[in-house]
């Protein structure tokens, strides 16, 4: 088999858990199982995190580097030593394949890859529709030395080819896959570990909070839903992410819009799929341009739950064309309100929504699909 004891080095920006490193996890531990290939892990990072610990879990092994930005001139010197620490390690590990992901491995990689031995390939995998990548003579010459190109929706792909000019012919759409997991904890037992009753709604926003994410136009919309149906049944907004730059900005507005009875902020959650099985709606306030295939929907999706949230490319692309009518105006609070509202009297609706999400998921976003598209990528891009 073509992948059999290849060396494959995965290059994670983050020693961080989002959507990108657990992609890269589940397609990992797919290559190394299913066509036995050498997979390894370089880190982007200060040190370890919960990316990490699933990497020490899976029994990969990793190496973490500290990242520094090429664009500050005091930071250059740091920059150079951490990329020249990069190569080293690509080549003790007599790397075939470089699989970076987001926006600062794929331009280490591919700024590396003159120096690697002949036939290293780096495969650029595009994890938004259009975030961060300047077209400038680093980025230009990263993109130059990279074999392919893998986006996770169709319009990180638009965004390869019309914006990095990117041939059409070496970008590739894979979708992101999600695994079947079965909660360690029943809806009632996780719902009771946290505090909430049986019967209140549990409406659920899993995202870091940074200002990629949209928490803010949420945040409005429950405060218009409760001000319109006060809370009396126990119903919460639960803020599901690793806390990041907008904590205290979300937690002020919060506590401006007299709500603090209400929202609860999660931190960062380790097991996603109990509390996922115990909430009521997800929902996903974003930007144009800030996500390629989010995690979080797709793992909604799974657990036959209801998904709201903004009318942006990524989740037409999760959710398909019959869900658009749930989707609100980017930063328009009302309309996201009036579509809570629709949910919160109806658990037919939920029901019926979350059955279709169901259906859509297993037909097109399996691990399966993911890990043969991948293999199949990568052993044509060898062959070239």
């Amino acid at each position: 088999m073509a992948l059999t004891n290849k060396n494959i080095v995965f290059v994670l920006a983050s020693t961080e858990l989002g959507g990108a490193e657990r992609q890269s996890i589940l397609l990992a531990r797919g290559l190394r199982e299913q066509w036995k290939s050498n997979i390894s892990f370089i880190c982007l990072g200060k040190g370890p995190g919960r990316c990490t610990e699933l990497l020490e879990q899976h029994r990969f092994e990793y190496t973490i580097i500290r990242k520094y930005t090429l664009y500050k001139f005091l930071h250059l010197p740091f920059a150079l030593l951490s990329l020249l620490k990069f190569l080293l390690v690509l080549k003790r590990r007599k790397t075939d394949i470089i699989m970076p992901y987001c926006y600062e491995s794929n331009v280490w990689s591919g700024l590396v890859r003159p120096f690697m031995k002949k036939g290293v390939d780096v495969i650029w995998n595009q994890r938004d529709d259009g975030r961060g990548i300047m077209s400038d003579s680093i980025n230009r010459r990263a993109i130059s030395n990279c074999s392919h190109f893998i986006a996770n929706s169709d319009a990180g792909a638009d965004y390869l080819i019309k914006d990095l000019f990117v041939r059409e012919e070496k970008v590739s759409v894979i979708y992101n896959g999600v695994e079947e997991v079965t909660p360690a904890l029943s809806r009632h037992q996780w719902r009771e570990q946290h505090g909430f009753t049986d019967t209140g709604l549990l409406v659920c926003m899993l995202a870091n909070l940074h200002v990629q994410k949209d928490h803010e136009t949420l945040i409005k919309a429950w405060a218009k839903l409760m001000s319109n149906s006060p809370n009396i049944e126990g119903d919460y907004l639960l803020l599901a992410g690793r806390p990041q730059d907008t904590e205290e900005k979300l937690k002020r507005m919060v506590a401006e819009y007299g709500i603090e009875n209400s929202v609860v902020f999660m931190g960062g959650v380790k097991d996603v799929h109990s509390m996922l099985a115990a909430i009521d709606i997800s929902v996903l306030c974003a930007f144009e341009k800030s996500e390629g295939l989010p995690n979080a929907v797709l793992e909604s999706m799974l657990h036959s739950l209801p998904v709201l949230g903004s009318d942006v490319a990524a989740l037409h692309c999760a959710l398909g064309a019959e869900m658009k009518a749930y989707l609100s105006p980017v930063s328009n609070a009302e309309v996201l309100a009036d579509n809570l509202q629709k949910l919160f009297i109806s658990a037919a609706l939920r029901t019926e929504l979350g059955k279709k999400n169901k259906e859509r998921q297993q037909k097109v976003f399996s691990v399966d699909a993911l890990i043969a598209n991948s293999a199949k990528l990568i052993m044509n891009v060898i062959r070239h």
